[in-house]
């Protein structure tokens, strides 16, 4: 009776164990093995949104998929030596015998697909169809080192420096004085076939301004942002800040918000004061008990 028993347990485990390697054998046979495809795919859901306040991306380039770019008139710069037709060999440099510029010159094109198969952490392949055309496939050589000779620009980050700039009011902080506040209207914002991007002005003597140096503010600061900025500074000293003018009588949360952080802070303390004389690249600004006494 306890053979009998024995063999029936042996049987069973024998059936539970092919049926469990039965099973195994089905779950593996459903994984699929792909090689990947660059004529586009769909984004990825892992990857994040496209930041529309950079046009050229050194992280999360992969977030360029689905993205239209446009190139401007090229006029003597050369793209030819970043596209090619097929997909590219790792640090190709493309001797093209077609002139790409014709094609891609005042032309949309959708970015179908991001590539980092031929690359190092610096370079990517961009896989992009022309809007007007989606049978054609072209392949941009991608390289962080190289981005201002892209010349691309993203619709998406045009649309997004449009909406930042054009009709709003800016202080021109280089032309500002501790009684006077120069201000000045952005127009619209604007590629110019010569200069790239940058912003239209009422500015008689200075219409265009390059986006670079318009993105620098500590030259130009938009008005309404600003102001709320000095809302609690007294106002003796409101225009000084706009203009970044450090003047005697400020503490020392002005005079950073006039010059940021100095190079080196060299202090002195007795008994009855603290001196502190704060370096910068061009100026030493001398401080007694937390006020400003002295500017050199």
């Amino acid at each position: 009776m306890t053979d009998f028993k024995n063999k029936i347990i042996m049987n069973l485990t024998k059936v539970i164990i092919a049926a469990m390697l039965l099973l195994t054998t089905q779950t593996f046979a459903q994984i699929k093995i792909q090689n990947y495809s660059h004529q586009g795919t769909e984004k990825p859901q892992e990857n994040k949104p496209y930041d529309s306040t950079e046009n050229y991306l050194t992280s999360n380039v992969k977030s360029y998929i689905g993205q239209t770019i446009y190139f401007p008139p090229l006029g003597d710069r050369d793209m030819n030596r970043f596209v090619c037709s097929q997909f590219p060999t790792r640090y190709t440099y493309f001797s093209n015998k077609v002139n790409y510029n014709e094609q891609l010159a005042d032309n949309y094109f959708l970015i179908t697909d991001v590539s980092d198969e031929t690359a190092n952490d610096e370079t990517f392949v961009l896989i992009i169809k022309p809007v007007k055309d989606t049978s054609k496939t072209l392949y941009i050589y991608y390289q962080f080192n190289e981005l201002q000779s892209m010349q691309f620009i993203v619709v998406g980050y045009f649309e997004k420096m449009k909406s930042l700039y054009a009709g709003k009011y800016f202080y021109n902080r280089s032309f500002s004085n501790c009684t006077t506040s120069e201000t000045f209207k952005v127009i619209d914002f604007v590629v110019d076939s010569a200069y790239g991007m940058g912003v239209l002005t009422n500015i008689p003597t200075f219409p265009f301004i390059w986006l670079d140096l318009f993105q620098d503010k500590d030259n130009y600061y938009e008005v309404n942002a600003m102001n709320r900025i000095v809302k609690n500074v007294a106002p003796q000293f409101k225009k000084c800040v706009i203009a970044r003018k450090v003047k005697l009588g400020m503490n020392k949360s002005l005079v950073l918000m006039c010059y940021g952080q100095p190079k080196k802070i060299n202090s002195t303390e007795t008994r009855s004061q603290t001196t502190e004389q704060w370096v910068y690249e061009r100026d030493y600004v001398y401080f007694t008990n937390g006020i400003v006494t002295g500017i050199q």
